[in-house]
């Protein structure tokens, strides 16, 4: 914590609603719908442009409990605006 950014960790858990389509050796398409529930956690980071700017970058990382055992990484960046 500085006096032009900030840090912290974000956590929670969600529900996760997989759509997917695989395709067979033999041509045949399977269309595979999955509802899961998963963990996610990460870091995020404000820093102050200005009084009413902000930059945000965050990373969030997904633990997914469904079959494939999917893992996801987002990162995302935004400006946020006070008023």
């Amino acid at each position: 914590n500085e006096g032009w950014w900030n840090a912290g960790f974000v956590g929670g858990v969600g529900a996760y609603f997989l759509r997917s389509k695989v395709g067979g050796l033999d041509g045949e398409i399977t269309d595979t719908k999955e509802s899961v529930f998963g963990w996610n956690g990460g870091l995020l980071t404000v820093f102050t442009v200005d009084r009413r700017w902000d930059v945000r970058l965050e990373g969030n990382w997904h633990l997914i409990q469904d079959d494939a055992r999917r893992k996801p990484l987002v990162v995302s960046a935004s400006v946020s605006w006070k008023f």
